[in-house]
This record gives structure tokens, C-alpha cells and sequence, in this order.
């Protein structure tokens, strides 16, 4: 599968598409069984593939692996021949006629046995009863012997008049201490020194520029427009932040956050439009989030990366 995927992507982009594959099919490591690796070919590869690299990428892969998905094709098709023969059988393995009607007697219907069967038998079989536990025992013996006062307890709780409430006392309110500041997107500590090389995944052009523009002569600030292209930049050397557009992204948020375990460390990401609550939704299914800084629109993706 390493040589299949070779051909269509580089040599450190494989490991990360197989990985990202895996996590999507809920797997530690790729099947070994014909079935279940076409299963996997044509399921969650497939579906990387083509979201990295385009429905062609996945042709070419497709056709370099196509004697094992042959293969595997060939087995079901056998395992269900296998099957429907079983099936057949156990159908045949005991057959109904109608005997041929004596003088003066209807025709009766007689059951014709297999020979390997074992003969019936006219025992009714019993089962036996079912044991008690010796706790339910117990308990039913307690119930039992309580049984004859609940009627008893029932009449006195009948009778019974509850003494008259007091009136509430009116105390005076306490004042609440004021609450510890909440992490927002103010509050959120961006690194003291602006990073090396900064991707913005966006499709909006206005905030590619502004990002330049405030940048200038400290980062290099480079667009993304494919998970392909933002996985060969985080390859290159230096210090690395990553702007997410939420609101225009270029690539997939899902699938960038099934490849941020390959990102090198150290790596910034700005969730550049989203607030606290949908970062704690993204962060329940990718817990790596938690370390991401989402930020609102009242300030630029260079305020946030940069303090001055």
C-alpha cells in the first residue's frame, strides 16, 4: 500500500495520509485479511485520498492495488456460495410426502427421516426448575414477616397531623464574590515573539493582505489552499503558526485537526472567528484542540500571534 500511495505522494506526506486514514476507520494499524483490507482501501484511504490529493490520485492507487481487491472480492463471493449450499442442505435434510390412501382411509401425510438424524424420541423433557438464591430467600422471608404490620404503620401514618410550620426567616442577601475571569478571546497570552513562517487557510484575500501587511519584515506569511500544500510547509524548517479562517476556511477543519499529531512541535494554531463554546465542541472530538487559541473577529490574526 506504501509503494501505491508513493506514486501519487511524496515519501513523508505517506505516513500521514495512512495515519489519518486509520483514525478515520477507528484502527491501530492496517488489516492484514484481504476482506477487511479492501474494506479499508475503498472506505477511509479513499475518502483521505481524495480530500488531500483528488478523485485521479485515487484511481492510480486503486489500480496499483486491484489484485488485492480482487482477491477479496473473489472470497466473499465464495463464502456466500458456501453459505446458500449450507442453507440447502439443512432445507433437504427432512422431507414431507403424502402416502398413498388405503381402502376405506383418507390419505395421511408421513415424515420421511434422514438416516443421520437421530431418531425422535416420546420423552417430554422438563426442565428443571429454576434455584433460588439464598439472598432472594431471605429477602422474601423479611417481606413476609413485615407484611403483617404495614397495615398497622399505614393507620398511624394516617392519623399522624404534622406540627405547624414557622415562618421563614428573612435573612439578608449575601452578595456573591465577583467571579474569576473567564478565558476569552482577550484574555488568551499569544506568544511574546512573532513565529518564523505563518499559514493562513482562508479564502478571503482582505485578510491574507491585512496579515501581510502587519507581519511585514517579521514573518512570512504564506496562504494555504489545500491540506497538501499546508503539509508541505509544515515540513520546512522554523518556528510555525497556522490561521484557520472559520468562517472561510480553505481546507477542511476536521481533517486538519486528524493531521495537527504529525504538525512539529512547538506549532501554533489561531482558530481565527470562532469562540470559546465551539472550541470546546471541536475540542470533545479532537481533544488536541485544547491547546489551539480561538480568537473573534474584533482582533487580527497579527494581534493575536504577536505582543507588542
Amino acid at each position: 500500500m506504501r509503494e501505491a500511495l508513493e506514486s501519487v505522494a511524496s515519501e513523508p506526506m505517506v505516513p500521514r495520509l495512512i495515519a489519518m486514514a486509520l483514525s478515520a476507520a477507528g484502527r491501530g494499524a492496517v488489516p492484514e485479511d484481504a476482506a477487511p483490507f479492501a474494506a479499508f482501501v475503498e472506505g477511509a484511504l479513499r475518502t483521505v485520498v481524495v480530500q488531500t490529493l483528488g478523485h485521479p490520485s485515487y484511481e492510480v492507487v486503486s489500480e496499483r492495488l486491484s489484485h488485492v481487491l480482487a482477491m477479496a472480492t473473489s472470497q466473499v463471493r465464495a463464502r456466500e456460495t458456501h453459505d446458500h449450499a449450507v442453507d440447502e442442505r439443512e432445507e433437504d435434510s427432512r422431507v414431507r410426502l403424502a402416502a398413498l390412501p388405503e381402502a376405506g382411509r383418507p390419505g395421511a401425510v408421513v415424515e420421511i427421516e434422514d438416516p443421520e438424524l437421530p431418531p425422535p424420541s416420546d420423552e417430554i423433557l422438563i426442565p428443571p426448575a429454576p434455584r433460588v438464591p439464598r439472598q432472594a430467600q431471605t429477602l422474601g422471608r423479611i417481606q413476609a414477616s413485615r407484611g403483617s404490620s404495614r397495615g398497622a404503620i399505614e393507620e398511624d401514618a394516617r392519623r399522624y397531623v404534622p406540627p405547624p410550620t414557622p415562618p421563614p426567616v428573612l435573612a439578608e442577601p449575601e452578595i456573591p464574590p465577583p467571579a474569576p475571569a473567564q478565558r476569552t478571546v482577550d484574555t488568551v497570552r499569544p506568544p511574546r515573539t512573532a513565529p518564523s513562517r505563518v499559514l493562513v487557510a482562508t479564502l478571503d484575500p482582505l485578510l491574507i493582505g491585512e496579515t501581510e501587511g502587519r507581519l511585514s519584515g517579521r514573518s512570512d506569511v504564506l496562504a494555504v489552499g489545500t491540506t497538501a500544500e499546508l503539509l508541505a510547509h509544515t515540513s520546512a524548517p522554523g518556528r510555525i503558526a497556522i490561521v484557520i479562517d472559520t468562517a472561510l476556511p480553505s481546507i477542511d477543519v476536521p481533517t486538519f485537526a486528524a493531521l495537527a499529531p504529525s504538525f512539529p512541535l512547538g506549532t501554533v494554531v489561531v482558530l481565527w472567528g470562532m469562540s470559546e463554546r465551539q472550541k470546546q465542541r471541536l475540542v470533545a472530538m479532537f481533544p488536541i484542540a485544547a491547546s489551539w487559541i480561538a480568537s473573534g473577529v474584533a482582533a487580527s490574526p497579527a494581534d493575536v500571534l504577536v505582543r507588542e
